[in-house]
């Protein structure tokens, strides 16, 4: 498996878009496109994507709160390259990252289809939101400690 991580660039836009609309809306809400359009449009230090045999095959953020906390954020994962390993090498990816920046925690917002997934990779449920993402799309808020 050919896997690798690089930090996403304006000209990967329209492969993150799509991988938004390849997800939509059985893993996030339609009315959230317009937020990660934005998000894509001006948050974007932190961001990475996934090369996998080189296609965009994912894309994530991990972003600091404070010197011990971090929010793993706009993680979207191409369906075509799901279970593969590609989603699990990206959280260890991110586990790693967090590891080197001495972070403690990582937090996650996700939604009730995928937070299985998570739980996986230790993360534990803190809080659930009905609809808290649009209709029919709870928010599952979880954390990994480290």
């Amino acid at each position: 498996m050919s896997i690798s991580f690089k930090k996403y660039k304006e000209r990967d836009k329209i492969a993150c878009l799509s991988l938004f609309d390849e997800n939509c809306p059985k893993y996030f809400a339609a009315n959230e496109k317009m937020d990660y359009k934005s998000f894509l449009d001006k948050n974007t230090d932190d961001y990475l994507v996934c090369d996998y045999a080189g296609k965009i095959a994912g894309a994530f953020g991990l972003f600091k709160l404070n010197s011990k906390e971090c929010r793993l954020h706009w993680i979207l994962l191409s369906p075509k390259f799901q279970n593969i390993g590609v989603g699990s090498s990206i959280m260890l990816y991110c586990i790693e990252l967090a590891l080197a920046q001495h972070t403690k925690a990582i937090h996650i917002a996700t939604s009730q289809v995928a937070f299985k997934f998570f739980e996986k990779h230790e993360a534990l449920v803190t809080k659930k939101t009905l609809n808290g993402f649009g209709p029919g799309m709870d928010k599952i808020d979880m954390i990994i400690s480290l």
